[in-house]
């Protein structure tokens, strides 16, 4: 019985590893300023840790340059 717990336990952690390291989130914010004549558009990267997202990052580059509409921003 505990072979079988322990092997599940492991099994869980692995997963729980290969889709932690495969997986991004972007997160859209809009800010307003009178400061700001025009439409601008900044991007933060942190913590990839070398990950890869496909061939030469294109999945991390759609996600970045992706088009949102307002009601999808935060």
């Amino acid at each position: 019985m505990f072979a079988i717990l322990l092997l599940f336990a492991v099994g869980a952690g692995v997963l729980w590893k290969l889709s932690d390291n495969s997986t991004f989130e972007t997160t859209f914010y809009r800010v307003t300023s009178e400061k700001i004549g025009e439409n601008i558009r900044a991007v933060v990267l942190a913590d990839l840790h070398n990950n890869v997202f496909g061939q030469d990052n294109e999945r991390l580059r759609q996600g970045m340059f992706a088009k949102r509409t307002p009601e999808k921003w935060n």
